[in-house]
């Protein structure tokens, strides 16, 4: 029996979908197909996302030797702090939003392009209390700061 026949078993077992299975893992439907086909096999970080969801080991995913059903269900080391960085984008993106609105309020009565700026940094704010992919974050913060400065740029000229 292959990785990829034991993910189906076990998936099937659960009564899961591709999709239900890939939502859980946050993986795509494509991935996890790919795997059950033995088209390619999980990473290491997949892995333990897999044995957990599955309730199994990675190590019987892997060789078919363990018993299917793991008494503590799989732990990822790092799990913990994902957690914390996703509650500290937050955070973080919470208090650029309070900061950004006050400083487009005090930008009112002083001068325009620190409204702009405090608008710019709300924005930002809001970016960041929505956003929870990494991936997703990685892509939308860098177009976000350019415009903010391309804005700046263009009020102080």
């Amino acid at each position: 029996m292959t990785i990829g026949n034991r993910i189906v078993k076990l998936r099937k077992d659960l009564q899961l979908s591709q999709e239900d299975l890939a939502a859980k893992i946050g993986v795509t439907r494509q991935s996890v197909s790919k795997w059950e086909t033995d088209a390619c096999a999980p990473d290491a970080y997949n892995l333990m996302s897999l044995a957990e969801v599955l309730q199994t080991t990675v190590e019987y995913i892997v060789t078919g030797n363990a018993v299917a059903t793991a008494k503590e269900p799989a732990t990822h080391p790092d799990k913990q702090e994902k957690e914390f960085s996703k509650w500290a984008v937050l955070g973080v993106g919470l208090m650029l939003l309070a900061g950004g609105i006050i400083m487009a309020i005090i930008g009112m009565f002083l001068d325009v392009t620190w409204c702009m700026i405090g608008g710019g940094i709300a924005i930002l704010g809001i970016v960041l209390s929505l956003v929870r992919k990494r991936k997703t974050l990685m892509i939308v913060l860098p177009i976000i700061a350019v415009l903010i400065v391309a804005v700046v740029l263009l009020l102080t000229v």
